[in-house]
């Protein structure tokens, strides 16, 4: 698993800063075989999804995922899958 694309995203309000942040998980299975990054992706989803972090500085008020995406890359001969997440944070 790598980081791919991340977003943040200023959500401050007069009273309050915040941000709210999409950042890109990508797993990789060799073969054009998805299984194996499929499960990953799975797993990844229930231990992330809605999870309840503690953040130093900061409350987080939503992490969700949002998107699991499916691509075969022919050439490498290998199976991608990206997961979306999306978190929303103020500071405390």
């Amino acid at each position: 698993m790598v980081f791919g694309d991340q977003r943040l995203t200023d959500r401050s309000t007069a009273s309050d800063r915040g941000h709210e942040q999409e950042v890109t998980l990508v797993i990789w299975a060799k073969g054009l075989g998805a299984r194996a990054a499929l499960e990953a992706a799975e797993r990844i989803r229930v231990l992330l999804d809605d999870a309840a972090l503690t953040l130093a500085g900061h409350r987080l008020v939503l992490l969700a995922v949002t998107r699991c995406e499916l691509k075969r890359d022919e050439r490498a001969r290998a199976a991608r899958v990206a997961l979306t997440l999306r978190a929303v944070t103020e500071e405390l």
